[in-house]
C-alpha cells in the first residue's frame, strides 16, 4: 500500500519489472482498478477518479412524525 502526496502523486520503490493489478481509493470517490499494468521501468500511469455516490440514512422515532416526515421527504 502506498498514500499519495499532497499533489495526487505516488511512487513504488524497488518494483521488479512485470505486469501489476493498481487499484486506488479514496473516501468520497469511486474505487478504479486497473489489470496488467506494465512497469518495465520509470512509468506513469494517470488516473481519473469519479465522484462516488453517498449514502444516508435517517430514522425518526415518534407517534405520526414518522409519517409526516416520509411523505416530506419522497416528496423533494
Amino acid at each position: 500500500m502506498v498514500k499519495s502526496n499532497d499533489r495526487g502523486g505516488y511512487s513504488f520503490g524497488d518494483l521488479r519489472a512485470g505486469r501489476y493489478t493498481l487499484r486506488v481509493e479514496q473516501a468520497g470517490f469511486k474505487p478504479v482498478l486497473r489489470n496488467e499494468v506494465g512497469v518495465a521501468g520509470e512509468e506513469t500511469v494517470e488516473v481519473v477518479m469519479e465522484l462516488g455516490t453517498r449514502r444516508e440514512s435517517i430514522t425518526v422515532e415518534g407517534k405520526g412524525v414518522k409519517s409526516k416526515l416520509k411523505r416530506w421527504l419522497t416528496c423533494r
